[in-house]
């Protein structure tokens, strides 16, 4: 935009000016002088009433009638570089809508698209970034880059529940593996019943037999003392008959003969006797009491195996929700990084503008510091840039209330706009002009007195 003209609008009596190409342009006086009004002035032409606060009607209560303009008593022109004019004129009658006329470069009527195609409302409203919540400002931030955040915030938000949910599930699964008892003495596997029984088969069966064999060892003994005795008795004999040897000569032959034979026996009797005490030796019993006591058992011990088993199952499960639960962190991660990206691939007005996950939230940032840690300046600066990338095809851009700035930080806002190609039509509540490198013009009580 190149001039503005603002007639019997508000405080403002008639204020015509040219506005620098790029840079800062500033319209400075106390309050109340008409400053703000003129840039509200601006905003009502281009957009209508529903962009300005009309609590009042906004025409002066001094204006008079305008010559040449049937009865409007405001009017505001806004001339733009490419020759395109806009004009809006206020009567008594019809002091919100009034009469809107565009005048095009060839010189044809154009419409509100046309001025649509340059300006955005926002551009030359820009909202204070300080009222703003974290999302509203990341919301302002996407809107200037053509992004819709509803589709981004349903994606993380999906993402975000279902890592709640998975959250919950794992500590359902964690504490149901926790909950449940372990025994550390209980067997991997479940006691068969049947196979104890045939356990206590073998062994009494196994049982009976040493039996036998101790009871075949035990007969032996018995015969060897028998054939002991009557060895004896036997050799008493042969001793008695010793005195009538020549006598009884072939009784005695036939006796010794009867000996050597009971001897062999009696030797024979004894190897066997080595053998049986060797077995007997090594005769081990089985105890049914033990095989008994764990058929007893088995039920209480299969109830411990099994609990053994659901202990482990719910171990599988609290793993297995872990990981579900670290699969939806990721998801949420992506889609927080994705509204990351789409700002640092941007084409962003100020390469310091970023977006940072802080505490829970999306925070706009300005040289890595959010809202909260920035300097005016640097609040400025993005409320300047983002406001710029609602405009279409123009750079203007308006900041009211410009004096949080001192006198240093305002030149170097306008070398800022200089190197961007930006205009920007300020306000700034000071009383007097001031020396400065760009354009100031100091107002008073409605005109332009300096």
């Amino acid at each position: 935009m190149v001039r503005l003209e603002v007639e019997g609008y508000k405080k403002t009596r008639s204020i015509k000016f040219d506005i620098a190409p790029t840079g800062l342009t500033e319209l400075v006086g106390k309050n109340k002088q008409g400053k703000t009004s003129n840039l509200e002035a601006l905003v009502h032409a281009l957009f209508g009433p529903k962009f300005v606060d009309l609590v009042f009607n906004p025409i002066n209560e001094d204006a008079v009638e305008i010559p040449g303009t049937r009865g409007a008593k405001a009017r505001i022109v806004a001339t733009f570089d490419n020759g395109m004019k806009v004009e809006r004129r206020l009567t008594e009658r019809n002091q919100r809508t009034g009469i809107l006329e565009i005048t095009l470069p060839d010189g044809s009527t154009g419409s509100t698209e046309d001025i649509m195609d340059l300006l955005s409302p926002i551009a030359l409203q820009p909202p204070s970034i300080d009222g703003m919540s974290q999302r509203e400002l990341l919301k302002y931030l996407m809107g200037g880059l053509g992004i819709d955040m509803t589709a981004l915030e349903e994606e993380y938000k999906l993402a975000t529940k279902a890592k709640e949910d998975a959250y919950q599930a794992k500590e359902q699964a964690r504490r149901a593996h926790e909950d449940l008892p372990y025994y550390e003495d209980a067997p991997a596997a479940l006691v068969s019943i049947a196979e104890l029984s045939k356990q206590y088969q073998d062994a009494a069966t196994k049982n009976e037999e040493n039996k036998a064999k101790r009871s075949t060892a035990a007969n032996l003994e018995n015969a060897h003392a028998g054939k002991h005795k009557e060895s004896v008795a036997i050799l008493e004999e042969i001793l008695d008959i010793g005195a009538k040897i020549i006598a009884l000569q072939n009784e005695r032959s036939e006796k010794e003969k009867q000996r050597a034979d009971i001897s062999k026996e009696e030797e024979e009797i004894l190897v066997a006797i080595d053998v049986a005490e060797n077995i007997r030796a090594n005769i081990v019993d089985i105890s049914t009491e033990t095989i008994t006591a764990k058929m007893e058992n088995a039920e209480s011990i299969n109830e411990n195996i099994r609990a053994n088993i659901a202990k482990a199952k719910k171990g599988s499960e609290s793993e297995s929700a872990k990981k579900y639960w670290r699969e939806r962190d990721e998801d949420q991660a992506a889609a927080l990084n994705a509204i990351a990206e789409i700002i640092k691939n941007a084409d962003v007005p100020i390469a310091a503008i970023g977006v940072e996950f802080i505490d829970t939230q999306w925070c706009v940032t300005f040289d890595g510091q959010p809202r909260a840690g920035m300097s005016g300046m640097q609040k400025i600066l993005l409320r300047t840039a983002i406001a710029s990338m609602y405009n279409k095809n123009a750079r203007l851009v308006c900041v009211d209330g410009l004096e949080a700035l001192d006198d240093d930080m305002q030149e170097a806002y306008n070398k800022f706009l200089h190197s961007r190609g930006l205009q920007s039509l300020s306000t700034v509540v000071r009383s007097d002009k001031g020396e400065s490198s760009f354009a100031r013009l100091l107002i008073h009580d409605g005109e332009i007195k300096e």
